[in-house]
């Protein structure tokens, strides 16, 4: 493409998915030495239609939440046809802040949440939800926001029935908690 005035203009460019993408964009001179990439981030904003399951952007495709080393959500986002795309930010507090301390790692006590999402479970609007057990052994159910994120601060404590096992001592987060019927029968806890 050749620019008039230093700008191009792409009319037919579609993003590929909801929610997070990047576009890259590099310059060439005129004797084809290609600059380094210009990165920008955007959000597309999902579709009237509920989540998929697995998926946190709107597009149908399941993405991925992973925890960092650092201790910060991410979601990564799922590709048409298989693979992931960029991770980005995906927990922040009411007032904007990104990577709440302490929240998904504590360093002092190695301890790790333990994260799932398959689908929405409150409140009802058809966006993917995260239930965690968070480091300091409470269980929680984050709604979420439609861009693949969760505010942290509009967290809700999930109460278990007698007889099941603490989340403190879980393993591993069922994969499905959303679909449970009865949690006495979830035997995949560890």
């Amino acid at each position: 493409m050749t620019a008039t005035n230093g700008k191009v203009t792409i009319a037919a460019l579609k993003p590929p998915h909801a929610g997070p993408n990047t576009l890259q964009a590099y310059a060439f001179d005129q004797y084809g030495n290609k600059s380094a990439a210009t990165s920008y981030t955007f959000y597309v904003q999902p579709g009237t239609q509920g989540d998929a399951p697995g998926d946190l952007t709107g597009d149908g495709i399941p993405d991925i939440l992973q925890v960092d080393s650092a201790g910060n959500l991410f979601t990564c986002v799922g590709l048409p046809g298989g693979g992931i795309g960029e991770c980005l930010n995906a927990s922040y507090t009411t007032g904007g802040k990104l990577h709440p301390a302490n929240h998904w790692y504590q360093r002092t006590t190695g301890k790790a949440a333990l994260i799932t999402h398959y689908g929405d479970a409150y409140p009802g609007d058809g966006v993917t939800d995260l239930f965690a057990v968070t480091p300091d052994g409470g269980f929680w159910l984050y709604p979420g926001d439609g861009y693949g994120s969760f505010d942290v601060g509009k967290r809700i404590r999930v109460r278990l029935p007698a007889g099941v096992p603490a989340p403190s001592a879980w393993t591993h987060a069922p994969v499905k908690v959303a679909m449970a019927d009865d949690w006495r029968s979830v035997r995949a806890l560890g």
